[in-house]
């Protein structure tokens, strides 16, 4: 087997935050108190910078930061990572400067391009813990909220969770409570910030530095004996995952399932390959590919260098017949993409 290395940017490496959120209560009769010693709504204003809200409980837990990275000399992904913001709900009139806390379900294109476009302080998605439960149209509305945070660089701090019992009952708060955006006046904002309790999302921990990363792609090859140059079939799966948070792409199915059926194939194959007079007449390339959730760009790199005219390998190319991408095969029932109807008689033809 080969590697080649292909350089392709830097990547941020740090994969979780602490977020803690505040609860703070200013009592009522504080605000009675207030208002009886100096006559008029105007004192207790003037004195509210006095009069910081009291903490009463604090709840901490982990949170995974969005991916930031560059890619070609152009940065991609979340470009902040500090957050010290009051919560809001996604029904939140003001999103300016709030940290929005949606669950999964919540989350849209729309909705998420609306945030940002808003300028939400911050995001703070919480993901159901069994995901195994998602539907495959919550899978696909998934992978279209991510790309869109993908595709460039933005101003908001996004942020995902696991559900749990605590940060569900500060949700509900958050969503059912009392806060000045909703309020009609500047005396019914002021009343309802002391009527309510409020929730401040704050995050603490290192910034990650930038790192440069490299992918490889490895390559392999059963040879047949039965002429010199013989017809090539290739297999092909890709071996990382890569998605908008790096500690949460686990990609069991996508593609750890591609990579396992591909080893066992060359396993299963080489037998028959060391086997005399039971060598097929076709050679088969077996490729292990990094950087498949980025357009494929280190089977893009293997290509342009296979093809380049002083390669050895260029007939590997030339000479293939067929070629087999093994992609998400962990689930029950297996499926078979064409980018064309093959032509009758072909390889392609025969396997479908």
């Amino acid at each position: 087997s080969s590697g080649i290395n292909a350089d392709y940017g830097e990547f941020q490496t740090l994969q979780h935050y602490y977020i803690q959120i505040t609860l703070s209560s200013t009592m009522l009769e504080t605000l009675h108190d207030l208002t009886r010693t100096l006559g008029s709504v105007w004192g207790v204003i003037s004195l509210m910078m006095l009069c910081a809200p009291a903490a009463i409980a604090v709840h901490e837990f982990t949170a995974y930061r969005m991916n930031q990275y560059s890619l070609g000399g152009s940065d991609f992904g979340c470009k902040t990572n500090m957050v010290n913001f009051e919560a809001r709900s996604v029904n939140a009139n003001i999103v300016t400067r709030r940290c929005v806390l949606l669950s999964m379900g919540e989350v849209t294109v729309d909705r998420m391009r609306e945030l940002v476009e808003n300028k939400a302080g911050a995001i703070l998605i919480s993901l159901p813990q069994n995901t195994t439960q998602l539907t495959d149209v919550d899978i696909d509305s998934w992978n279209e909220v991510e790309s869109l945070l993908m595709e460039a660089p933005i101003e908001t701090s996004v942020y995902f969770t696991y559900e749990q019992p605590e940060l569900a009952t500060i949700y509900h708060q958050v969503r059912t409570g009392l806060n000045s955006d909703h309020a009609a006046t500047a005396v019914a904002a002021l009343g309802n910030v002391f009527h309510s309790n409020g929730y401040q999302i704050v995050t603490y921990g290192t910034a990650p530095a930038p790192t440069k990363s490299s992918i490889f792609t490895i390559q392999g090859k059963l040879t047949s004996q039965s002429r010199e140059t013989s017809p090539t079939i290739a297999v092909v799966a890709h071996f990382d995952s890569f998605g908008i948070a790096p500690h949460l792409a686990k990609s069991a199915n996508g593609n750890g399932s591609g990579v396992a059926a591909l080893i066992e194939l060359a396993r299963l194959l080489s037998k028959l390959y060391n086997a005399p007079g039971s060598v097929p007449k076709y050679d088969i390339l077996f490729l292990l590919t990094g950087a498949g959730k980025l357009n494929y760009l280190s089977s893009k790199t293997w290509m342009e260098r296979k093809m380049a005219a002083d390669s050895p390998d260029g007939a590997l190319l030339s000479e293939a017949e067929f070629v087999l991408c093994i992609d998400s095969v962990g689930k029950e029932g297996l499926h078979l993409h064409v980018s064309k109807q093959p032509k009758a008689g072909t390889p392609a033809d025969r396997m479908l």
